[in-house]
């Protein structure tokens, strides 16, 4: 018999009339031509396709014996595992489902007491466990825990496979409390992996593996309950793995990946740079012990950049996420097209970008992120466990653009991707929480450009879903209520419902009493917590809640270590606090120490960096209110010189370019009250005209610009009046009426008549008497 694969050389079996014998001769030839394929044309189509050509030839002749042959279930066991060993070769689930097949055929026909039984059972739960990869099937997780478990069952302690049954077991326990995000599962997996670790003999060659997986179950227990103990006991762990596997050995960088992710979860919740420092030396490690072209090498690569970014989010220097683009880059270049992990590792080249654009501002790297995300969503399959997890960053990369440029399109892209996301997740699963939250940040974000009730109603909505979803003792609890205390505050600021503030202060409150004292997350869920109760304060007037704002924002400035990336929006909240209440107080010494804290923000935020623009904002709105109580004309022009510099690093097109605008106008305007310079009028006027006719930023924001500068033209007799009286008049349906209650729709009403009597008043100076009454009629 000859057979010919399309390019290879022929391979020629002789039968000499016993099958058995053939297909012994055959198998035997076979292996030593995959040696010989393997050194000449490696995993090339042709070698695939032989291999291929093998395995369903023994898989032919296994099913050809009968059921009480006892060599049958043996031949299935090795037809199984070429086809095990083609899908890892060649990554075509095909293979993978042709391996299934076989294992549960063998499971099938092995009876009761068969020496190769348990193998049966375990090489299909293991099987099962490379398909729970791309499909996260629970069905499939159910199976292969069924059949690890009756294999383990199956073989006593003293069995040289144990171990590796016990920790196959535990992987799958794993898999499924990743799904479900119940936390007896994980106890399982912790408890499986133990007892591998403990059947295996002291220098055994693959004790080092097993407490690898031990390491790796505490780490995600983790993830899920906070706890430092948990950490602790997966670093110590995973350190004992990287020691005890000798130098050289092929298993030693995947043991160092482990401990490095380890490292950069603890750093997560601590903030202590030493843990990302050595987060990042152990996946440095990994990346250049994996030889190139290892299979692994993108992994570790994609792992050694999520490093770079942590330490980037917390340092803000550039050359952490220059490194962690570049690990990524490598990682996707690397991966050959088609590949079932070129997914992830855009989708991670993707974070980086956005990280980098949120530092840089510079639109090349947000449509970089939303590109990358882009591939990441369109290449993964449909069914696949990581889609809505891919949909999900797709959206905070649209919801990120949106910020900057206030095209709908942008957010409305962003809310599709987020509701995909919570639809494709399964109820139940641990992702559908973080999944809400998305979701409810993109409504938020579209409700704070169209003020829309509908979308603060559904952010509100999303968040508290997330809440009500997150189990107690959860780490992810805190910043959920977290997010869901911002809604509520936003909707309080929009319409001015006390009850939606005292919800706010509610859930920022719990936020922070759930968040340990130490956890790097702390300054943010105070920050936030000062934010509301400074909300409250301008509302009620009432001293405690701004004294506690000050607190708040006091205590996130103080546990924000010197150095850290968000420590100048903690300064800028504590600025804002002491300038409100200086405005109720007038208390110089309030004054001061908001110029004090927004000129500290000022000077920590590099230059370049997209957030300087808000840090002067908020400094020239310091130096104006100190100009209103003092009248020296150096805060007024300090307060010029910071709006400036604002408006000037703000790009055109930039959604909070016309709110820089406005307040630069008002420093002008301040200026010419006390100086009566018609020059500094007229340049008032000029400022908020360009905020009014801006194509982007918030309308309240351009409506209430297009008033000042039609009231300012009207005080110094400028001829624009009447054209910004018109664009008042073409904002007005914009702000005036959607989603407001009916309180709120009086209210308007009532200021709706005064704008158009003073409009009219003005067109009536001017002799535009059609115009003055077409503005009467539409107040």
């Amino acid at each position: 018999m000859l057979v010919r694969t399309s390019n290879g050389p022929p391979l020629e079996l002789v039968c000499h009339g016993n099958p058995d014998l053939f297909q012994d001769a055959f198998e035997e030839e076979a292996i030593k031509r995959q040696v010989y394929l393997a050194r000449s044309w490696g995993q090339t189509p042709q070698g695939l396709d032989l291999a291929r050509l093998v395995a369903d030839m023994k898989y032919d002749h296994a099913l050809s014996l009968s059921n009480e042959n006892t060599e049958k279930p043996w031949r299935l066991m090795r037809a199984g595992y070429m086809f095990l060993r083609l899908y890892t070769a060649s990554q075509k689930t095909t293979d993978l489902d042709k391996a299934i097949t076989v294992y549960k055929t063998g499971v099938r026909i092995t009876p009761d007491g068969h020496e190769c039984q348990a193998d049966a059972h375990a090489k299909l739960g293991e099987a099962l466990l490379h398909r729970i990869e791309y499909s996260g099937d629970m069905v499939d997780i159910t199976k292969a825990i069924s059949a690890l478990n009756r294999a383990v069952h199956l073989t006593p302690d003293s069995h040289a496979h144990k171990p590796a049954f016990l920790s196959n077991l535990g992987n799958s326990f794993l898999r499924h409390f990743e799904q479900s995000g119940d936390l007896v599962d994980i106890d399982k997996a912790i408890s499986a992996h133990n007892q591998a670790v403990h059947l295996i003999p002291d220098g055994h060659a693959n004790k080092p593996a097993c407490l690898s997986n031990l390491g790796s179950s505490f780490l995600r227990h983790f993830k899920h309950s906070g706890d430092l103990v948990d950490i602790d006991k997966a670093i110590s762990t995973l350190n004992e793995a990287v020691h005890l596997t000798p130098d050289g050995h092929a298993h030693k960088p995947a043991c160092l990946n482990n401990l490095g992710n380890s490292f950069a979860c603890r750093f997560e919740r601590s903030g202590d740079l030493v843990d990302i420092d050595k987060a990042i030396s152990a996946h440095n490690q990994a990346v250049h012990l994996t030889p190139d072209g290892h299979a692994d090498k993108p992994g570790r690569l994609k792992n050694l950049g999520s490093s770079f970014l942590c330490r980037f989010e917390r340092s803000g220097d550039l050359v952490d996420i220059d490194k962690a683009i570049s690990a990524h880059n490598e990682a996707v270049h690397l991966t050959p097209d088609g590949h079932a992990h070129k997914p992830g590792y855009l989708n991670s080249l993707g974070s980086s970008f956005l990280c980098s654009f949120e530092r840089s501002g510079d639109l090349v790297d947000i449509d970089k992120a939303i590109s990358a995300h882009n591939q990441a969503v369109h290449l993964t399959p449909d069914g696949h466990a990581d889609k809505p997890g891919r949909l999900h960053n797709l959206g905070s990369s649209f919801l990120r653009h949106f910020k900057h440029s206030g095209d709908l399109v942008d957010i409305d892209k962003a809310i599709s991707a987020h509701n995909q996301a919570v639809h494709l997740t399964p109820d139940g699963h641990a992702d559908k929480p973080a999944c809400l939250i998305g979701l409810g940040h993109s409504f938020l974000c579209r409700f704070e450009h169209s003020g829309d009730l509908v979308d603060i109603d559904k952010a509100i909505s999303a968040h508290n879903q997330a809440v009500h979803l997150t189990p107690d003792g959860h780490a992810g609890k805190p910043g959920h209520l977290d997010s869901l205390g911002g809604s509520f505050f936003r909707r309080f600021e929009r319409f001015g419902d006390l009850v939606d503030i005292d919800k706010a202060i509610s859930a920022h409150n719990q936020a922070v009493h759930l968040t340990p004292d130490g956890h790097a997350n702390k300054p943010t869920c105070l920050n936030n917590l000062g934010n509301s109760f400074l909300g409250r304060f301008k509302c009620s007037g009432d001293f405690v809640n701004v004294d506690k704002a000050i607190s708040a924002h006091n205590q996130a400035v103080h546990l924000t270590p010197d150095g850290h990336a968000h420590k100048p929006t903690c300064l800028i909240s504590l600025g804002n606090s002491f300038l409100y209440r200086f405005k109720c107080s007038g208390d110089l010494v309030d004054i001061d120490k908001a110029i004090s804290a927004h000129n500290q923000a000022v000077h920590l935020i590099p230059d370049g960096h997209a957030d300087k623009p808000i840090g002067l904002n908020n400094l020239g709105n310091s130096f104006l209110g100190r100009f209103k109580c003092s009248g020296d004309f150096v805060d007024v022009d300090k307060a010029i010189s910071a709006h400036n510099q604002a408006v000037h690093l703000t790009p055109d097109g930039h959604a909070d370019k016309p709110a820089y605008l406005n307040n630069l106008g008002n420093s002008f305007l301040r200026r010419f009250e006390h100086s009566h310079n018609l020059a500094d009028g007229t340049v008032a006027i000029s400022h908020f005209r360009c905020a009014a006719i801006c194509s982007t930023g918030s309308p309240s924001v351009r409506f209430h610009a297009a008033l000042k500068w039609s009231r300012s033209a009207v005080t110094i007799h400028h001829s624009s009046a009447l054209e910004g009286y018109t664009v008042v008049f073409e904002l007005l349906p914009q702000v005036a009426w959607i989603g407001q209650t009916i309180l709120a729709r009086h209210n308007e009403l009532t200021s709706m008549g005064n704008i158009a009597s003073e409009a009219a008043a003005a067109a009536i100076s001017a002799g535009q008497y059609d115009t003055a009454l077409e503005w009467l009629e539409q107040g």
